[in-house]
Order: structure tokens, then sequence, then C-alpha cells
């Protein structure tokens, strides 16, 4: 199932930190594609961009709102696939759920 970052809205589910434990495999993958649109991200980059990412959920951005964000308060462009890339393991987890812009 294909998901539109221009109309979901990622939401936390409860009071829960989310923990940001993934790979480092994972985030070299993320880097990878990220680099792609960016050449001015670095690797070591991708943990605080992480952490924005979730600090932007409030239940009214998109991905794509939220990747347009962070990428406008670091200087750089993120795709919202990127954000979206990132956000689905703990969709996975039951850390927060998707929501359709109405």
């Amino acid at each position: 199932m294909k998901i539109d970052c221009e109309n979901t809205i990622p939401t936390l589910l409860g009071n829960t930190l989310i923990p940001n434990r993934l790979t480092r495999e994972f985030r070299w993958k993320l880097y990878k594609l990220m680099k792609k649109v960016d050449s001015n991200i670095n690797f070591y980059s991708t943990r605080p961009l992480n952490h924005e990412f979730l600090n932007f959920i409030n239940g009214k951005r998109t991905v794509s709102d939220i990747a347009d964000a962070v990428g406008y308060e670091f200087g750089m462009r993120i795709s919202g696939e990127h954000v979206l890339m990132f956000l689905l393991p703990h969709k996975e987890k039951g850390y927060l759920s998707f929501e359709q812009k109405i």
C-alpha cells in the first residue's frame, strides 16, 4: 500500500515517549537515500534529524509538512518519503498511527 505523504498525518498514541532505537544499519540506509536529495547531509546528522521528525508530530502536520519544517530548520532538503521511512517502524511498534487529511 502506497502512503501519500501529502495527506497522511502521523499521530502519537498515548503519552509514551518514543525510543529512537533504530539500528545503525537503518540510519545508514536512510542517510544514503537522503544524500541523493541533498549532498550536504552527513551520517551523523541523521540522529538529530530523526529526533526532530518526532518533535514535529502534533496531529495536524502531514508527513510532507514535517519534512519541510525540519528541512527548513536544518537548512537542507528532506523529502516526505524519508520522514515516512523513519516513521513506519514506530507505527509498526504501536507508538503512532496515521490519519488521512480531510
